[in-house]
């Protein structure tokens, strides 16, 4: 649907490159992500690494921000009132068996963000699908088996909260980055 806020880029990412940042995802990922509240340690497991400025992520985000700038001009169409949106940082994510998160939403007064956008490198895993929530009964909904190269992306606000169900067998590996 053109105008629906969560709108899904299918292969947007070649197969080598997903391959190649998942390389890069196992042997950096080591740190347990967490929230904004750092004592919570139920609501999310996996492992993240922020691209910093190395030389190497350097390299990662020149070609990811180059592709992201054409997801966010093709949004940016269907939403007009969408302007000067800028990336505020980008984390690669690894998802092991067992690791999940739970319903969130990504923009709070700490970290104020407007758009996110998941990035999904491979697709050999089982389980890991994103889910937003019904706001009305809370229960899943709008369940995305994400395949290797799609991207999602999506309002940042309480409107939109939403999840990675459990990790069942494999790991799951993304790129996650967040907009105002």
């Amino acid at each position: 649907m053109k105008n629906n806020p969560i709108q899904l880029f299918k292969k947007h990412f070649s197969k080598k490159w997903c391959d190649n940042l998942s390389s890069y995802a196992e042997i950096v990922c080591k740190q347990k992500a967490t929230t904004i509240d750092e004592t919570d340690t139920t609501s999310r497991r996996v492992f993240n690494y922020a691209l910093g400025n190395s030389k190497q992520d350097s390299l990662y985000k020149s070609f990811l921000y180059r592709k992201i700038s054409e997801i966010i001009k093709n949004y940016c169409q269907n939403f007009f009132f969408l302007n000067d949106i800028e990336i505020l940082n980008t984390e690669l994510l690894k998802y092991e068996a067992g690791n999940f998160y739970k319903p969130h939403i990504d923009d709070s007064a700490q970290t104020p963000r407007t758009l996110s956008l998941i990035i999904n490198l491979n697709d050999d895993y089982v389980g890991g699908e994103l889910f937003f929530m019904d706001e009305k009964n809370e229960n899943a909904e709008n369940i995305f088996e994400l395949k290797k190269g799609d991207a999602i992306i999506f309002p940042s606000n309480f409107l939109y909260p939403h999840g990675i169900f459990p990790i069942i067998s494999g790991k799951r590996y993304s790129v996650i980055t967040w907009l105002r």
